[in-house]
C-alpha cells in the first residue's frame, strides 16, 4: 500500500484528464469547439458559476457565460477546462426553443450544430423570437 501512495497524484491527474475529455465529447463541447473556438480575452459582462446542460451533461455552477446582441460566449472554470476551449457562437447560428421553467429554474433550450444547450433565460438576447 505504501508503494502505491506516491502514484496516487499521477493516477488522479490522469483520471481527471480522461473524464474531462470524455465529458467534453459526450456533451458536444468538442464538436462546437471545431467551429466556434475562440482564443481571446474574456468578454465584458461575464457571469461565473452558471449552471447549464450540454446534451445530457450537466455543468453545475462551473460555466462562464456572457451574452451580447451578436454572440453567446461560453467557457468553463479553470479546473474543468481540459477539453473545453472557450466558445463564441453567433446568435444567428443558434435555434432558440421557447423559454420554460425546468429543473434548472427559468431556462431556455438552445440548439447549435445538433448540440442541445440549456441555459438560464437571462442570457437570451433582447428579442429571442427574431432568431433561429
Amino acid at each position: 500500500m505504501a508503494l502505491l501512495f506516491p502514484l496516487f497524484p499521477l493516477a488522479f491527474a490522469a483520471m481527471w484528464i480522461v473524464v474531462s475529455l470524455l465529458l467534453s465529447r459526450m456533451g458536444g463541447w468538442t464538436s462546437l469547439a471545431d467551429v466556434y473556438r475562440i482564443d481571446s480575452e474574456d468578454p465584458p459582462g461575464l457571469s461565473r458559476f452558471v449552471t447549464g446542460r450540454f446534451n445530457l451533461i450537466n455543468y453545475s455552477s462551473c460555466l462562464r457565460v456572457a451574452s451580447t446582441a451578436e454572440h453567446l460566449y461560453l467557457s468553463v472554470l479553470l479546473p474543468f477546462r481540459i477539453g473545453h476551449p472557450a466558445l463564441l457562437i453567433p446568435w444567428s447560428d443558434i435555434k432558440i426553443q421557447d423559454p420554460s421553467k425546468g429543473m434548472l429554474g427559468r431556462t431556455a433550450s438552445l440548439s447549435v450544430c445538433g448540440v442541445s444547450i440549456d441555459l438560464p433565460n437571462r442570457f437570451l438576447p433582447p428579442n429571442p423570437k427574431s432568431l433561429g
